[in-house]
């Protein structure tokens, strides 16, 4: 696998979006078996040294002249389109993912065997203690509600889940490299379609790999992804992040 990688990453002044991109970077660097290049697009002169200071071979591109702020969500989309035939996979992933290379082969597997119909999905996860709490999901599901088999393996449909990462390979975005570049309104600019090109922009259902244990459904362990911010699972005011992935289905 070539695979590029691009980051959005926005810097503020009290590093703690540093730190969290920090992560994001070493994990991929240390744990992925392919030949890569990481690309991180940032809003600001300090954050790209706070980068390459550390990471020398990490590609960053300072964004300084964005029309609106949440469009820096937007840049990676051009640099793909421009370098389509340099790689034979491309990811986008915010500066707080972690997502293991297991779980990136095991989602571009599924994207193989769903394209054209669906597409797949992670589901994000904060922790408390050990436990895991989903940030994509505030109620339970049916599991006898949407539940597909496809090529032997069962998938969810939660339709347009946000992640806050995807992939895809060469020859399913030259497909669609005119959907990747075209115009998204800039005001307001919904941060969260500009950065999900997959689950919200394809207008695809949405499905995450499942599993039974007995006769209670799982979501598969490699379809789930750190959200190391852990912003939401201990802010009461949010919803977010308060469902545990173990209770996510009901019978």
């Amino acid at each position: 696998m070539k695979l590029l990688i691009c980051i959005s990453y926005y810097h503020y002044v009290d590093g703690r979006t540093y730190t969290l991109v920090h992560n994001t970077i070493a994990n991929i660097i240390k744990n992925y078996d392919c030949i890569l290049k990481i690309v991180v697009h940032t809003n600001s002169e300090q954050g790209k040294q706070a980068i390459i200071s550390n990471f020398q071979d990490v590609l960053v591109i300072v964004c300084s002249q964005l029309q609106h702020p949440f469009s820096l969500t937007l840049q990676h989309r051009q640099y793909m389109h421009d370098n389509i035939d340099a790689y034979d996979t491309f990811m986008y992933i915010e500066d707080d993912m972690i997502v293991s290379y297991q779980a990136l082969c095991n989602y571009l597997n599924n994207f193989n065997v769903l394209w054209p119909h669906y597409v797949p999905s992670f589901l994000r996860f904060e922790m408390r203690g050990e436990e895991l709490y989903t940030t994509d999901i505030t109620t339970r599901h049916s599991m006898h509600g949407n539940v597909m088999t496809i090529a032997g393996k069962d998938y969810y449909n939660f339709n347009k889940l946000y992640c806050g990462c995807w992939a895809i390979t060469k020859d399913i975005l030259k497909q669609l490299l005119d959907v990747l570049i075209s115009p998204i309104p800039l005001h307001p600019l919904p941060r969260e379609t500009a950065a999900s090109f997959v689950n919200r922009q394809l207008q695809k259902p949405c499905l995450v790999e499942v599993h039974y244990v007995d006769t209670k459904l799982h979501v598969n362990n490699l379809s789930l992804i750190y959200h190391s911010s852990n912003i939401y699972v201990n802010n009461i005011k949010e919803p977010w992040a308060k469902l545990n992935v173990k209770d996510i289905f009901i019978k």
